[in-house]
């Protein structure tokens, strides 16, 4: 399968800075020209304030897309913005051609459980109850799918395998409501062609599952992703057979429980990005598994414990987002992950002292916010010689170093909020000042002692 599966295009940072600058990857097309395109956002610093989930990442996204122009990804044959060239995504001669449908008799429907079962694909039990969605799946695929044979070759194994799969993802989030049903299921459609763009604030966006080349012929999918599509339900385990998965992205929908152990086969996965799904338990233990991880989004959720330790050698994570969960525990497991250059951490139960040695190897980090937690002792101020924005808010930090190593001097900083915190003292006037570039700063609600210096007023982009 090495040969059939293409990087994630162009690889998404974040969604939620309205000042941050845009890029494009190279899109990929479908099998009738549509452009499968996937917003992308590079955060800048500013404020992390708290946001609605259900409507403003999409807005964003949307506004973020209008800014540098839909013609980028969407002026192919996809001029109604729906479905595209529907003649391309019917199959043709290709070996996956849905033209093959059997008919449905019950030893038909025996045999492709059979097949099910003994391939691992779910459980008996799953299969026993004839109201679960991989039950409904399997009648799905009898009527639809010749099963493999000794002679079908592993791409055809493959992509039953994965049809089969993204069946259950259907019943198991109530597909039959969803706001688009993003041709999921079409009875002409291959799974390449299970996608529409959809109208999101006025501007079009491709929901759905997405594929690593234009080719019917070797193309697997490489990405499912919604926003607000009315997802109600569970995260079945059966994703886990999707091994050419490199982005999943569920945003302002409700895929809750744990997550499942199956997810440790995506060895190839970049982006997990579960927004206000309602996800629960705790990171699992087996995360390292995800090698290829990049990108970990699980903003409000309901996760619960701590880092697990094997975090510390994903050192291919650029950016963790666990904003608005529950987690416990300090940061020692990301101590490490040298190459990390956004952590979000805001309004979780996480705690510890930080001193001169807090996170000092993260070299890369641009943006810190662990505002809204336990953490007491000092100001990191030996991390703003990289950041562009802190955000230490809503902590017990107690001090504010006047003295500051002479790297951050002249340092990239523009946004420093410190408030609510009941730091003591005389105001760091030799800190704040040497940080010349400070647009935003934020020191209410803490005890300095005396007024404010006037010295601030020497900052000249300092508002």
């Amino acid at each position: 399968m090495a040969s059939e599966l293409a990087s994630v295009p162009g690889e998404p940072v974040h969604t939620e800075s309205i000042t941050s600058s845009v890029g494009f990857g190279d899109l990929p097309m479908d099998g009738g020209g549509r452009s499968q395109m996937v917003i992308e956002t590079a955060p800048s610093g500013g404020s992390r304030k708290k946001w609605m989930i259900p409507a403003a990442i999409i807005l964003v996204a949307v506004m973020l897309a209008a800014i540098i122009g839909l013609s980028v990804g969407l002026t192919r044959s996809n001029n109604d913005g729906n479905s595209g060239d529907v003649s391309a995504k019917l199959g043709g001669s290709d070996p996956m051609s849905p033209t093959q449908s059997p008919a449905v008799t019950a030893a038909n429907l025996a045999a492709v459980t059979e097949y099910i079962e003994l391939n691992q694909y779910s459980t008996a039990a799953s299969l026993d109850d004839p109201d679960s969605p991989q039950s409904k799946a399997t009648l799905f695929m009898a009527q639809r799918r010749i099963i493999p044979t000794d002679d079908s070759g592993d791409f055809y194994v493959y992509k039953w395998m994965e049809e089969y799969a993204l069946a259950v993802f259907y019943y198991s989030t109530n597909g039959d409501a969803w706001t688009s049903d993003s041709d999921f299921l079409h009875p002409e459609f291959q799974t390449c062609g299970w996608f529409l763009n959809v109208e999101k604030a006025g501007a079009m966006l491709p929901q759905g599952a997405l594929c690593s080349s234009p080719n019917p012929n070797d193309a697997v999918v490489n990405s499912l992703q919604f926003w607000d599509n009315n997802l109600r339900g569970t995260m079945p385990a059966e994703l886990g057979l999707l091994t050419a998965l490199q982005r999943f992205m569920s945003i302002a929908d409700v895929i809750s429980g744990t997550i499942p152990d199956t997810f440790a086969n995506l060895k190839g996965l970049v982006v997990f990005d579960c927004i206000g799904c309602g996800i629960d338990g705790a990171i699992p233990e087996w995360i390292n598994e995800l090698t290829s991880l990049k990108y970990l989004f699980l903003k409000g959720n309901q996760l619960t414990g701590s880092f697990p330790a094997v975090m510390g050698t994903m050192t291919n994570l650029l950016d963790i987002s666990v904003e608005d969960n529950f987690l416990t525990g300090d940061l020692s497991e990301l101590a490490s992950l040298t190459n990390l250059q956004f952590l979000y951490l805001e309004d979780n139960g996480f705690g510890q002292i930080i001193d001169e040695g807090f996170l000092k190897n993260l070299v890369q980090l641009e943006i810190l916010d662990i505002s809204d937690n336990g953490f007491e002792g000092q100001v990191p101020v030996h991390l703003m010689a990289t950041l562009t924005t802190m955000d230490v808010h809503g902590n017990g930090l107690t001090f504010f170093p006047d003295t500051i190593p002479a790297a951050v001097n002249g340092t990239i900083i523009e946004f420093l909020t410190v408030h609510d915190n009941p730091l003591t003292g005389l105001f760091p006037v030799n800190t704040i000042t040497n940080l010349v570039n400070l647009e935003h700063f934020d020191a209410t609600s803490t005890k300095f002692d005396g007024d404010m210096p006037t010295e601030l007023g020497d900052i000249r982009k300092l508002g």
